[in-house]
């Protein structure tokens, strides 16, 4: 029994000094196998490779790393308690400390996650040690970190559980007092020994053999493995342990590259003769972070002709380099590998269901509370539209499909009136969503986390995403990137059935007691702890050699001199910095007396010399010169060290300098950014065209028949008077969102919908004060409808209706009636609201409804306003539909048109006003008939900026022909704000219909004659013309971007359109 301490600088993972450690052990010990620990699973392979070329040694040892050993072990020769996992650790702390938050025995600590990730760390690392720690040299919240790590080791305590660390300690005694048998042991590989490592090998040497081999040169590069080393040495003495120490056994020469050899040997060292490169070691130095790939893969392809076979890639960010480097080194011809992982909680599926499972909760919290009364006031809708659960079903793993994830998400997000409910049944329906789905939220539901991933785990149903099989059968070849996320999703789905299994064996189900809020919550601690690992890969046959890309952690396990080339990324000081031992956890566990962390610059020393004799022929440093910011990058100190080694030149420079190659432009943008680092050969091909300009042979089709319809009727197409409005405003505005439809999915709470609201609203008080003085004299029955049958008045309209308009004297009665119809038509859209237009004005916060109340206010102002306007003028049509099914047909200007015509109005002489009605403040500048410019008389007749209301005087003139009606104005009512009318009139009308705001300027602009029209009938009729000849253009394709002015733009969705002016 005792401790062997070995010190050697033979690099090689089995060197003499441990091939004759294993041949003493396996002569003193028989009957069992002589066991070699490694600190990563990938040196024990190692291990076992260089053993089989041993004879002897080919058999008859056995390798691992302290935690499989210990696992395996324990689990034959342990007290009775299990193992407690990463998961575990992280869900029963988390109990802890929101138990200690609820006592109030939480302070000066909190209860997020940077408390527990500290406490899990502090357990993992020294837990079974720190009761010794003198609690009265300890700060506030390091005393409270030790009280609650207390709390927790007697939870442990309970639930029968044990840290590893505790049970590694404590195995090697366990064994002996069973009479197992406990092999010699022999410690490879290990730099730094953290105290857990440390307490294995002193109760390993206390009950049997144990043999550290302490491979490290005489450079400070072996500065951490020496200090470890001798730690231990002292601690096995004050033990009582015997301890043996070896001196520098013989070395084997690696066989590497001569300059590799060199500057392993002066690395970090001071006083040496300075290097002379010779080939070996390359810098290269990219222009900038873009330039990167382009750089690194032509440098491999250099290395893969040169006749390199292995090529590690070491990167501080495997997945970004992955991404960024793969792609054009598998267009080379070049094989790719990666090992890479994440916190299952970080990938796009780990994250997805914890997205969808908080959704689900919240939802389920909220339906449990939900008014059944359909008037009463909604609660909170910030929940509105569930965009988590839309993210979560166009995941692959969840079998929807894209097509039908895209419906639902419309169909959620045109809903205002949307409930919890509705939400959670359609999740629960397998045709809405997918069968996947619909078991997980049930599974979620009933409080069954590993059992809801288990469903969405299992095989998708031969038509769960039959709408996306014919665009599944035409996609490419997955890339890196798709690669990488299939490989992650599906690791995260394992995650998240084993962070289920975690919580039940932590004793969290529903079935004692958690609710479904809690076990979210927890399960995602748990998915933060629970690694995903994967291993992409894109082959190439015939690959002259193999890329790996590893983290230098990774890297620097790999066996000295196993690699023809490694390319180490990111060394510039920003990338890659000199880790600070001064955390939090690290001054915890040292005042505790549980460990010191080991020096900064002596870790990052030890890591990279390992990384670089893991070369054989070439090692490759990259340092972009510049940031993304393109401010200019400071070497990392381990290129610093690198470049020290090497001779000074003429200018003071060291002779190492980069590789002119390696200089890669970021302004090479074709290169960067293709995968094959390659420029396209240009073809010529005609320039870009105009915003909106189409080839002749398109431009029949930017208006096209109606469904079914081999042709447009007649040759006339089917538009409203809005659509040319939004023409001559822009074509190309009016072909986005008129022809394409490129508008937002969402039933907003918006201007559009306000004023659809506040039409609704005046047409319902006008028509009821009409039909109320109507019946009052005697002019309409009692049962008479909202609309006359067959006909477009009730009666004469000339025929004067006492109280049938709003005038001082009714004012009273119509602002009831307003109040009362805005309450109805409000609680209208929760009840009736089917479509996004019928329920658009659901207030979901506060200040929608404040917004409510202005509206009401506004209307209200404006029957103020209009009791004073319109004098002689009453109301008797409301919202008049035309064309389309309303069998009044409206053929205008060589088109069918379709509209409403809000208002018209009729003096006692047939004289007619149409009135529009716009839901905004001081109108009269933007909907004036003439602008501020003295009129061109010679100039001929030009189209007002704003066209509805004469269109629908233009239609409304055909219609009431034969009613014995002159139209004389049209008009734009402002029922926002400040209330103004605009539009067309003529002189006779102007001030009975403008009141008060006549003035001259105004008159001018709102009055006939204009220049090439004196009268308004000449008005409507120079107007039809001209909306023919726009008409003529819109048939004739002319869509490209012509905006009016930087008000045209404004609500246009071609935000990057050339011509735009705002």
């Amino acid at each position: 029994m005792g401790l062997t301490v070995i010190q050697t600088s033979d690099e090689r993972r089995v060197g003499t000094c441990v091939e004759r450690a294993l041949r003493e052990a396996c002569g003193r010990a028989r009957s069992v196998n002589p066991l070699v620990l490694a600190p990563s699973l990938s040196v024990p392979l190692e291990v076992q490779r260089a053993l089989e070329r041993i004879d002897g040694l080919s058999l008859g040892v056995d390798c691992a790393t302290p935690a499989t050993w210990c696992e395996l072990r324990w689990a034959l020769y342990g007290d009775g308690r299990a193992l407690v996992t990463p998961a575990a650790r992280a869900v029963l702390m988390q109990r802890v400390v929101a138990q200690a938050s609820a006592d109030g025995t939480l302070e000066p600590l909190d209860a997020g996650a940077g408390t527990v990730q500290l406490l899990c760390q502090a357990a993992q690392r020294g837990l079974p040690w720190l009761p010794a720690a003198d609690a009265a040299s300890l700060s506030a919240g390091e005393a409270r970190a030790l009280e609650l790590l207390g709390r927790y080791a007697r939870v442990l305590g309970q639930r029968r559980l044990v840290e590893p660390a505790e049970a590694a300690a404590a195995l090697p005694g366990l064994m002996a007092e069973e009479g197992a048998g406990l092999p010699p042991c022999v410690l490879v590989g290990f730099g730094e020994l953290p105290r857990a490592t440390r307490e294995l090998a002193l109760s390993y040497a206390a009950a049997g053999e144990c043999t550290l081999v302490c491979q490290a040169g005489e450079g400070p590069a072996g500065d951490v493995a020496r200090a470890s080393a001798h730690k231990l040495e002292d601690e096995a003495r004050s033990r009582g342990v015997e301890v043996a120490h070896v001196g520098d056994a013989p070395a084997a020469p690696v066989e590497r590259a001569a300059e590799l050899s060199e500057l392993l040997s002066c690395l970090f060292e001071t006083g040496k003769e300075g290097m002379v490169p010779t080939g070996a070691v390359s810098l290269l130095e990219p222009a900038g972070p873009l330039a990167v790939a382009s750089s690194v893969c032509a440098h491999v392809c250099e290395l893969a002709d040169g006749g390199a076979r292995r090529v590690v890639i070491v990167a501080p960010d495997v997945a970004a380099a992955w991404r960024e480097l793969s792609p054009k080194l598998h267009a080379h011809g070049i094989t790719v590998r990666a090992q890479l992982g994440a916190p299952a909680s970080q990938t796009r599926a780990g994250a997805g269901f914890l997205g969808l499972a908080r959704s689900v909760v919240a939802l389920d919290a909220l339906a449990a509370t939900w008014p059944e009364d359909p008037e009463a006031e909604l609660p909170d809708m910030s929940w509105w539209p569930p965009r988590e659960v839309s993210d979560f079903l166009l995941l692959d793993v969840t079998g929807v499909g894209a097509n039908r994830a895209w419906r639902r998400d419309v169909a959620w997000r045109g809903n205002r009136i949307l409930t919890p409910a509705e939400v959670l049944r359609t999740l629960q329906n397998h045709s809405a969503t997918s069968p996947q789905v619909a078991g997980a939220v049930r599974e979620l539901l009933r409080g069954h986390v590993a059992a809801a991933a288990m469903r969405l785990a299992a095989s998708p149903q031969p038509d769960a995403a039959a709408a996306d099989a014919v665009a599944a059968a035409e996609k490419p070849e997955p890339g890196a990137e798709e690669r990488l996320s299939a490989l992650l999703d599906a690791g995260a789905i394992r995650a998240v059935v084993e962070a289920g299994r975690t919580l039940r064996a932590c004793g969290v189900s529903a079935d004692e007691g958690a609710t479904l809020e809690e076990l979210v919550d927890l399960a995602g601690t748990a998915l933060e702890r629970l690694h995903v690992t994967c291993r992409p890969e894109l082959a190439c046959e015939g690959s002259p050699c193999t890329v790996e890309l590893m983290s230098p952690k990774m890297a620097a396990a790999l066996a000295p001199a196993s690699a023809d080339a490694v390319v180490y990324l990111g060394l510039d000081s920003a990338s890659s910095p000199i880790p600070v031992p001064d955390s939090a956890l690290d001054r915890l566990l040292e005042h505790c007396g549980v460990d010191v962390p080991a020096d900064g610059l002596a870790s990052s020393r030890a890591s990279f010399a390992a990384v670089a004799a893991a070369a054989r022929r070439h090692l490759s440093l990259v340092r972009p010169s510049h940031d993304a910011g393109a401010s200019e990058t400071f070497p990392a100190v381990m290129l610093s060290e690198v470049l020290s080694c090497y001779a000074v030149g003429e200018g003071g420079g060291p002779l190492l300098k980069s590789d002119p190659a390696s200089r890669v432009d970021e302004g090479r943008i074709g290169e960067n950014l293709s995968a094959s680092g390659t420029v396209l050969q240009a073809v010529e091909v005609a320039p870009a065209a105009p915003a909106g300009q189409l080839d002749p042979a398109l431009r029949r089709l930017v208006i096209v028949p109606r469904d079914g319809q081999p042709e447009l009727p007649q040759g006339r197409p089917s538009l409203s008077a809005s659509q040319v409005e939004t023409y001559l405003e822009c074509p190309y505005k009016w072909l986005t969102l008129r022809r394409l439809g490129l508008d937002d999915c969402d039933a907003e709470f918006s201007n559009m919908q306000v004023g659809t609201f506040v039409h609704r609203v005046l047409e319902l008080t006008h028509r009821d004060l009409f039909l109320d003085a109507a019946r009052e004299a005697g002019l309409v029955g009692q049962d008479c409808g909202e609309s006359p049958e067959g006909r477009l008045f009730w009666f004469d309209p000339a025929v004067r209706v006492a109280g049938s308009r709003v005038d001082e004297r009714t004012l009273p009665r119509a602002t009831r009636l307003m109040h009362a119809h805005f309450a109805e038509h409000l609680a209208h859209q929760r009840l009736e609201g089917s479509t996004r237009n019928k329920q658009a004005l659901i207030a979901h916060t506060p200040s929608e409804r404040r917004r409510l109340a202005e509206v009401e206010r506004d209307i209200e102002a404006t029957l103020e306003y209009e009791a004073t306007r319109f004098a002689g003028f009453e109301p008797r049509l409301f919202e008049g539909r035309f064309g389309g099914s309303t069998g009044l047909p409206a053929d205008y200007a060589g088109a069918d048109f379709v509209g409403t015509i809000d208002r018209i109005d009729v003096d006692e002489h047939g004289r007619a006003l149409v009135i529009d009605y716009k839901h905004k403040s001081r109108l009269f500048e933007e909907y004036a008939l003439s602008g501020r410019d003295e009129a061109d008389w010679e100039a001929g007749f030009a189209l007002p900026g704003r066209v509805q209301t004469l269109i629908y005087a233009g239609i409304a003139r055909r219609l009431l022909s034969d009613a014995g009606v002159e139209l004389v104005g049209a008009v734009y009512l402002g029922t926002k704000g400040v209330h103004e009318i605009a539009g067309a009139l003529t002189a006779h009308d102007a001030a009975a219909v403008l009141g008060s705001d006549v003035g001259e300027k105004r008159l001018e602009r709102v009055c006939v004659p204009v220049p090439g029209a004196r009268s308004f009938d000449e008005l409507l009729d120079r107007t039809e013309e001209a909306v023919a000849a726009v008409i003529e253009r819109m048939l004739a394709g002319e869509v490209d971007a012509r905006p009016s002015s930087p008000k045209a733009c404004a609500w246009c969705p071609v935000l990057s359109c050339e011509r735009r002016q705002s």
